[in-house]
């Protein structure tokens, strides 16, 4: 069964500061209505967002958005700023709560959306007609109680970016479409003397790259509602499927396929270590295919592949969902101009529309209309995505702040402190904490 979703899309804005400077008119949407002001009076607009800005080329959120949108509305000032993931969630709640947040900020879809949405920070954008530029199924992930509250970005994918050189060199002939084939090829890659992976342990979040994954081929094809049964309290990760999935993630560092000392490298680290040459392998998504090919110390050709969970003979499933969308905040006073820089961004011609579609190649884009233009790096996935199940991220199902558990927990599980069990046990309990505290 393949879940209802559609494409990706790089984030688009995101970023911050405390709202300033006067603003327009705002009383769309059921705001409060300020007094209307000059139409060309200078204005700053804040944006907050997650991740690191592009290293290699113009960053699009605090370079190319901000230069575009000022040749296009010369009184507005773009101010943004971007977060690594582990401090924007803590920070942009902080700022929301003492009602000084950015007036457009970046958060996650389904269920994480409650985040935003629940305290009132996000305002509600139903109707605006920017919406049906976009394939309905992404626009829904962010609708609570049949409101929408965000502009989608896209569908981000999950992988295995690969070194085609290595692989041809430890006589990998095919990629691996089954659990015991990823694993017979780790094997001939360190019979090889060459790392098989590389990961970023450090960063308790690059957990997840591998885990739902894995989760995409053992548990929904079997049990599409798992996370459903989860949330009622009728499943648990003590099911047999949940500890296949962590079972099989601890087996690739029990037989040594990832380097040693992992959890002494943060994902920067491991990405620098991979475009280097030092391991066939690293797992991660689409949005790091600016980083994960760019030159290193040698030269070799990349592949991009489903991390593969099924046994000989079943399906392979992989792990595709929407990604985070644009929200703009309750108490904004510039609501009226961020919907005519949104109405501008895409309108299917301006240079800001082009600079994003040009900006985001490697995405499956959502935009209707938007071909993708992922190039030979993911070929291979893309024609896989075509006709083999897919399923969103795992955490998109669940309260915040249980995937962070997990992956703690997981990372204990690599330094040898703790059990597959115990793992499960730990997400269970965090799963309970969660659920109690929405229930009051």
């Amino acid at each position: 069964m393949r879940k209802s979703l559609v494409t990706a899309l790089a984030i688009v804005l995101a970023f911050a500061l405390a709202a300033c400077g006067k603003g327009d008119n705002s009383a769309n949407n059921g705001s409060g209505a300020n007094s209307p002001k000059p139409e060309n009076e200078p204005i700053t607009i804040t944006m907050l967002g997650p991740g690191n800005a592009s290293t290699d080329k113009k960053d699009f959120n605090t370079e190319i958005f901000p230069e575009l949108v000022k040749e296009k509305f010369p009184h507005v000032t773009i101010q943004s700023e971007t977060l690594p993931n582990e401090q924007y969630i803590t920070t942009l709640k902080a700022r929301m709560a003492t009602g000084g947040g950015p007036d457009i900020f970046f958060y996650w879809p389904k269920m994480q959306a409650l985040d935003v949405v629940k305290p009132g920070y996000a305002k509600e954008i139903t109707g605006l007609s920017v919406l049906d530029k976009f394939n309905s199924g992404v626009v829904d992930a962010f609708a609570v109680d049949g409101k929408q509250y965000a502009i989608p970005s896209g569908v981000n994918i999950l992988g295995v970016y690969y070194n085609k050189s290595l692989f041809e060199q430890a006589g990998i002939t095919e990629i691996p479409g089954d659990w015991e084939a990823f694993l017979a090829a780790c094997q001939k890659l360190q019979d090889a003397g060459i790392q098989p992976l590389v990961s970023g342990d450090k960063d308790g979040f690059v957990a997840q790259f591998g885990l739902y994954q894995l989760a995409a081929s053992i548990v929904y094809p079997q049990e599409n509602d798992f996370d459903a049964k989860l949330l009622a309290g009728e499943q648990s990760f003590a099911d047999p499927k949940w500890q296949e999935v962590l079972t099989k993630y601890k087996t690739l560092y029990d037989r040594g396929f990832v380097q040693k000392n992992s959890l002494g490298a943060g994902n920067t680290q491991a990405q620098q270590l991979f475009i280097d040459g030092k391991a066939a392998m690293t797992i991660d998504g689409n949005w790091s295919q600016s980083n994960l090919t760019q030159k290193g110390a040698v030269d070799f050709d990349r592949g991009f592949f489903p991390l593969p969970g099924n046994d000989p003979g079943e399906s392979i499933g992989l792990s595709a969902a929407p990604s985070g969308g644009t929200f703009i905040n309750a108490k904004t006073e510039h609501y009226d101009t961020i919907v005519q820089i949104m109405e501008y961004m895409y309108d299917g011609e301006s240079p800001l529309f082009k600079a994003w579609v040009e900006y985001n190649v490697g995405q499956v884009p959502s935009y209707k209309g938007v071909d993708f233009q992922g190039g030979e790096v993911f070929d291979e996935y893309y024609r896989l995505f075509q006709t083999s199940p897919s399923w969103y991220f795992s955490n998109q199902a669940w309260p915040g702040g249980l995937s962070d558990e997990l992956c703690a927990k997981v990372q204990e599980m690599i330094s040898g402190k703790e059990t597959v069990e115990g793992v499960a046990k730990a997400a269970d309990l965090k799963l309970s904490e969660l659920m109690a505290q929405q229930q009051q």
